[in-house]
């Protein structure tokens, strides 16, 4: 089994870490312990792009333009998970989303009528503008209002931390040697997989309690 081999079997394989983590949810659920609807809702959302992903492969040929498109459904996603109503306002949430959105846009004509991502891609800039927001909540809440998110807190950030330096690598990997384009997929499924068991580990500890 060669590099490019051993990278696809572990990226396929997150397809089955979504199936057991949302059969973990819905054992929680039949259990009738706490579910945290946003968090059922990330994991079947992630295993639903992965699933659109690989038929658009399949079917289309290409799948880049999923690239932003699920960028953009992460920031918001994220965002909403950690900021309440009155921080969005203060840290100007509106602008910074149309803004985003706007880039996102301009990128998806790109990849579809210039064949290329943007020199620093959308996904890059949204994990960049999600960081930012998710620090300036840390600096200004309290403990009280970071404690319901400690366990995933460190994870979300390391996600977004990665996530902007995955995708800025990602667009100048066209002039790397495959051997380093596969080790930087490989980093990238690795720590997805991680990701993934971290969300569901947190959502298992917040329903231990029926």
């Amino acid at each position: 089994m060669d590099l490019y081999e051993a990278v696809d079997l572990i990226t396929k394989g997150l397809t089955f870490n979504l199936i057991v983590s949302v059969i973990i949810y819905g054992y929680l659920y039949l259990i009738k312990r706490k579910v945290s609807p946003f968090l059922f809702f990330y994991i079947v959302t992630c295993l639903l792009f992965d699933v659109v992903n690989y038929l658009s492969g399949r079917i289309f040929g290409f799948n880049h333009f999923l690239i932003p498109l699920f960028g953009i459904f992460e920031f918001i996603f994220w965002s909403l998970f950690f900021l309440g109503k009155e921080k969005r306002k203060v840290f100007h949430y509106k602008k910074i989303l149309c803004f985003y959105l706007l880039i996102v846009v301009v990128e998806i004509y790109f990849l579809f009528f210039k064949e290329s991502f943007l020199p620093i891609p959308s996904r890059s800039l949204g994990y960049a503008l999600l960081l930012y927001l998710i620090i300036r909540f840390c600096m200004i809440s309290t403990y009280e209002q970071i404690k319901p998110y400690k366990s995933i807190l460190f994870w979300v950030l390391f996600y977004t931390s990665f996530g902007c330096i995955y995708y800025l690598l990602l667009s100048f990997s066209v002039y790397w040697a495959n051997d380093l384009k596969f080790i930087l997929w490989l980093l990238q499924s690795i720590f997805l997989h991680f990701f993934y068991i971290a969300i569901t580990y947190y959502q298992w500890n917040i329903g231990k309690t029926p």
